[in-house]
């Protein structure tokens, strides 16, 4: 192997370069491996955070929207339709209209909160819970806009 004049002793940093393994035809040395234990651990705490960030986008976004579906339902029920919910209906009729509301989506708050909490002992399934009650959040929150256009239209 003829070397650069510019780079004398670059073997150096290299012991195994230029010792050719004459079995297999390659330089002598271990071949980096992509599976090492290292390599797992760093992927998997990458995943682990990636997974970790998207449930704290979730718990956001189930947060607002409870925020959405509370001011929602406060324009519907202050139009005088009755409310189908018999929990939040309790609530409502106990505390008020806005004391009931407050209360029913602090406890939707909190159920949000206590699914995140999960995250550490069943990661998989709190994702899932978490996009399904935005799911259903957000299918609420649409209904309940098709229903407030027809009460003001």
């Amino acid at each position: 192997m003829i070397l650069p004049p510019a780079m004398p002793g670059w073997q150096a940093s290299f012991p195994c370069a230029g010792k050719p393994d004459h079995v297999q035809g390659r330089f002598k040395g271990p071949e980096p491996r992509s599976d090492t234990r290292a390599a797992r651990h760093e992927s998997g705490k990458l995943a682990g955070a990636v997974m970790q960030d998207a449930m704290v986008k979730l718990v956001w976004a189930n947060l607002l929207l409870q925020i959405l579906d509370g001011v929602a339902s406060y324009q519907i029920l202050s139009a005088g339709v009755p409310e189908f919910n018999p929990l939040v209906s309790y609530y409502i009729e106990n505390w008020g209209l806005m004391g009931g509301l407050f209360y029913g989506k602090l406890v939707g708050c909190a159920l949000v909160w206590l699914i995140f909490l999960l995250r550490k002992r069943v990661g998989p399934i709190v994702v899932q819970g978490l996009i399904f009650v935005a799911c259903f959040y957000s299918l609420l929150g649409i209904l309940l806009m098709v229903k407030m256009v027809s009460l003001y239209v």
